[in-house]
């Protein structure tokens, strides 16, 4: 719903539209969980079994209701929480970097499964319902 805030600096008006819900919830793929999963356990990451279901709104959010996606969480070496300095601290370090790019591999090999399997790809797209 459109709200009137006053421009004080030009003494005019300012029409705001807010969009509804301004981003969305993550949708994530299975298909593509799984292979990421799996091809992160190849490469030594363990995974262990969420306590509660992590919800979250983000820009990706946004996307993945346009593509398939996911967004996986991995461990740096801190349990500081996100978009905090102590956290941006400890992804800079020197201790963070192998869980980094170890996620990032796992992340690039299931790119390449899916883009090399055509099963692989029509289930992602099967497992993509946004609606």
């Amino acid at each position: 719903r459109p709200k009137l805030r006053p421009a004080v600096a030009t003494a005019c008006q300012v029409e705001i539209i807010y969009p509804s819900p301004p981003h969305y919830n993550i949708l994530p793929n299975a298909t593509q969980a799984k292979l990421s999963e799996k091809n992160g356990e190849a490469l030594g990451i363990q995974f262990e079994e969420p306590t509660n279901h992590i919800t979250a709104s983000t820009d990706f959010g946004n996307v993945s209701f346009i593509v398939p996606g996911i967004h996986p969480f991995f461990y740096i070496c801190t349990d500081a929480f996100n978009h905090t300095k102590e956290y941006i601290q400890a992804a800079g370090a020197e201790k963070a970097q192998l869980h980094t790019l170890r996620a990032a591999k796992a992340l690039a090999m299931t790119a390449v499964d899916v883009v090399c399997s055509p099963d692989l790809l029509r289930q992602v797209r099967e497992d993509f319902c946004p609606n």
